[in-house]
């Protein structure tokens, strides 16, 4: 229901005349637009907004995760780096230990030995610092008195002796193996005749 706006004469909603004066009527305006739909978008876009920012606090937790991880990573390495650094340095210190002793061990050998020149028996005594090797040796049909001087090198086993007389000169030359007391080799004397020699303690 609509009224004239001369005359006040009520007429229909969609007259365009008075129907009473005949006056021209005003275009009904259209009506505005309601506030539930902006109500209702402003209520739609506050879900989006929160699921962007949950969805922003979740990369950022994932992000803390990942990197909780590498530093635990990291610190499992550098544990394991540091083990076995210790445990080499521990081996590598008995290994050096092990050396000194055996090496003092060998510069304190000794040894009196008895045996046989091809038939001949001999006595020889000989002491060995390192690698190097002095000694002396007689022959038991000619006594102690009768000593040849022993010079010679040690290495890994092998024992190499240069006999010398009173003198200083070169009289003969052994050459072998000795182990666990037991020199076996090859007796060369100053001619050149080479005969088989074995002694032990």
């Amino acid at each position: 229901m609509r009224y004239c706006e001369s005359c006040g004469a009520p007429l229909d909603a969609d007259a365009l005349f008075c129907t009473k004066c005949g006056a021209r009527l005003s275009p009904i305006q259209p009506a505005p637009p309601q506030v539930t739909e902006t109500f209702n978008d402003t209520v739609q876009a506050k879900p989006v907004q929160q699921q962007e920012t949950n969805s922003i606090e979740e990369r950022n937790n994932n992000n803390k995760t990942i990197i909780f991880a590498l530093i635990g990573v990291a610190l499992i390495i550098g544990a394991l780096i540091a083990i076995l650094t210790l445990t080499n340095t521990k081996e590598k210190s008995f290994s050096d230990i092990d050396d000194t002793e055996e090496e003092e061990v060998v510069q304190q050998q000794k040894f009196s030995l008895h045996g046989t020149v091809d038939i001949y028996p001999v006595y020889m005594k000989l002491s060995i610092e390192g690698n190097v090797v002095n000694g002396s040796y007689y022959y038991e049909s000619q006594g102690p008195g009768k000593q040849l001087n022993l010079r010679g090198i040690y290495d890994d086993g092998r024992l190499e002796l240069f006999e010398t007389d009173e003198n200083g000169q070169q009289t003969g030359h052994f050459v072998g193996q000795l182990k666990k007391g037991i020199y076996i080799g090859i007796f060369y004397n100053a001619r050149g005749n080479s005969m088989q020699f074995r002694l032990d303690k």
